[in-house]
C-alpha cells in the first residue's frame, strides 16, 4: 500500500508531541534547514516536504508543506479517503476552493488539519493537487 497523507500524519502522531519527534518520525533523515527542516520521500505521492515551527518558544503549530510528485495528482492518489476532505467557501482572490480533513488525535493532546486546494468543490476529483498544507498543533 502507498502512503497517503492521511497514513503519513498517522504515523507522525504517536510520536512525542514535540517537532523534533514528528519531523524524525516522517524522515529520519530530514535535513535541518534555516528555521526548520526539509523531508525528502523515496515511494509514495509525495517527494518532499518542508516542515516549519510557527509561534514562540513554546512549540505550538508545526507547518508541514507536501510536495506532488510529477505535475500534481488527483485527490484520490494522495488520500486514503477522498471523501472525507470538506470544501470551504471560495477564496476570494483566485475563485478556487480550499479542501480540508481535520481529525482529532486523542492519545496525545494534538490538532491536525490539512488542505489542499482545487479549482472547485465541484472538480475536486479531477483537479490535480501540486501541495498539501498541514498544521500540527498542541495547545
Amino acid at each position: 500500500m502507498q502512503p497517503t497523507v492521511e497514513t503519513i500524519i498517522e504515523s507522525a502522531a504517536v510520536t512525542p508531541a514535540t517537532p523534533e519527534a514528528i519531523v524524525a518520525a516522517l524522515d529520519s533523515h530530514a535535513q535541518p534547514t534555516h528555521g526548520g527542516w526539509l523531508l525528502t520521500f523515496h515511494d509514495g505521492p509525495f517527494d518532499s516536504a518542508t516542515a516549519e515551527v510557527e509561534g514562540d518558544d513554546q512549540f505550538s503549530t508545526l507547518r508541514l508543506t507536501f510536495h506532488v510528485r510529477g505535475q500534481g495528482l488527483q485527490l484520490n492518489a494522495i488520500s486514503s479517503y477522498p471523501e472525507r476532505w470538506i470544501a470551504g467557501p471560495l477564496l476570494p482572490d483566485t475563485g478556487r476552493c480550499a479542501l480540508s480533513l481535520d481529525w482529532p488525535i486523542t492519545r496525545v493532546n494534538l490538532e491536525i488539519s490539512c488542505n489542499v486546494v482545487v479549482e472547485s468543490a465541484d472538480t475536486a476529483a479531477d483537479d490535480l493537487i501540486h501541495k498539501v498544507v498541514c498544521f500540527i498543533s498542541s495547545p
